[in-house]
């Protein structure tokens, strides 16, 4: 959990992401240590929302800044089922 969360703090360094997508990366990180790092989170958008204390189209902002910065990878899922997520490893990735 620590290396990831300092990997990605050092990711800011050189590539900044809005405050928002700042915390939705800590909460998805945060719900995947609690599930013991599944290789995807299924989790509804309410429960997101909820932990950010945001919006829904803000937490969608913030989630397409996320996959746009490749940490996060956002798979739909049909009907109104929860969608999948899956944390990109950041601590064993070089960065060039």
């Amino acid at each position: 959990y620590m290396a990831e969360m300092n990997a990605f703090y050092e990711r800011l360094l050189t590539r900044p992401l809005s405050l928002p997508a700042i915390a939705l990366y800590s909460v998805l990180m945060h719900l995947s240590n609690r599930a013991r790092w599944p290789d995807t989170l299924i989790v509804p958008e309410a429960i997101i929302t909820g932990l950010l204390g945001c919006s829904g189209r803000s937490m969608r902002r913030a989630r397409a800044e996320l996959v746009a910065a490749g940490v996060v990878q956002h798979l739909p899922r049909p009907g109104r089922q929860a969608p999948l997520y899956k944390i990109i490893k950041l601590s064993t990735k070089t960065d060039t």
